[in-house]
């Protein structure tokens, strides 16, 4: 599933002017509008063998099945074990979520997820993740990428609950 939605979030900065009158200033706010796409996405896990080769073998059969990935984080499970899981999004439509489950994929359960991107500047993750934490919601990691002038972050919850909180946050001025 993945819903979709486009934010605008407002960005308020107070500036004081010289002087116009003596004794008196004007006082005025900008307001700059920035562009924020948040959207809830599904990712997809498998765990696999932590050995040369076994990330391609399940790439290559999602390129068969013509999946665009988007996102993908793989990790060995721990110190000395033998064990990597792969979490990669999107797998949209039938024909490449058949291929993933194929290949021992399946939707991460216990595990929501936003995809929040727009124009890059710093301190974006900042105010992002100070906005979730001023409305007390926890995470359970956190992704992030810059290209080009743009941000991509993958927030991760534990609960459809505060995903939707983050969602609604999130359309609110950061």
């Amino acid at each position: 599933m993945v819903k979709k939605g486009i934010i605008f979030a407002a960005f308020v900065a107070d500036h004081i002017s010289p002087p116009v009158i003596s004794g008196w200033r004007e006082h005025k706010k900008e307001v700059a509008v920035m562009l924020l796409t948040v959207e809830r996405v599904d990712v997809w896990a498998v765990d696999l063998d932590d050995r040369p080769g076994a990330l391609d073998e399940k790439l290559a059969g999602l390129a068969q099945a013509g999946v665009n990935i988007e996102f993908i984080i793989a990790r060995r499970r721990g110190e000395g074990s033998n064990k990597a899981v792969v979490f990669l999004t999107p797998l949209v439509g039938e024909k490449q979520e058949s291929a993933g489950k194929a290949l021992g994929f399946a939707i991460a359960q216990g595990l929501r997820s936003l995809r929040v991107s727009g124009p890059d500047e710093p301190g974006k993750a900042h105010m992002v993740l100070r906005a979730l934490g001023a409305e007390g919601i926890n995470l359970r990691g956190v992704s992030a990428a810059t290209i080009g002038r743009e941000f991509v972050m993958h927030l991760a919850f534990d609960s459809d609950t505060d995903a939707a909180k983050a969602e609604q946050r999130l359309a609110r001025p950061l």
